[in-house]
């Protein structure tokens, strides 16, 4: 893969299962997994988007977790977010200061046909999710 994509062994990142396939056929959720405490001490999470195909926006928005949900942000478009295929993006997402988890939806639009290419969704435990 490295070879294939011109890739250095310092960009490629972790991917953390956050809840397992479903026996219903749903996927799994995959999140990237920060090392450090440092994003949730300063209210924020990074989440590092890398795009296969060439696009023309990419977009974000939060849901909260648990009991009581609902939309946490509005679509946000990133500015500088038309991308190479293989170029990425860095997603500041702000962390609920609750200490309740977000679910994150990722958008991005073809640069080729204009088309919304399939969305990409993980979610973000907070520190009042996690068992101790």
């Amino acid at each position: 893969m490295l070879a294939a994509t011109g890739l250095r062994l310092v960009d490629l990142g972790f991917l953390g299962i956050v809840h397992a396939a479903a026996a219903s056929g749903e996927p799994a959720l995959l999140a990237p997994v920060v090392l450090g405490a440092a994003g949730s001490e300063r209210g924020v999470a990074t989440a590092v988007v890398r795009v296969s195909v060439a696009v023309s926006s990419v977009a974000w928005r939060s849901y909260r977790l648990g009991t009581g949900g609902g939309l946490a942000s509005d679509w946000v478009t990133l500015p500088a977010s038309q991308l190479f295929a293989w170029q990425r993006v860095a997603v500041t997402i702000p962390l609920p200061v609750d200490g309740r988890g977000l679910q994150v939806d990722v958008q991005a639009v073809g640069a080729d046909d204009g088309q919304a290419l399939p969305l990409l969704r993980f979610a973000i435990d907070g520190a009042r999710n996690v068992a101790p």
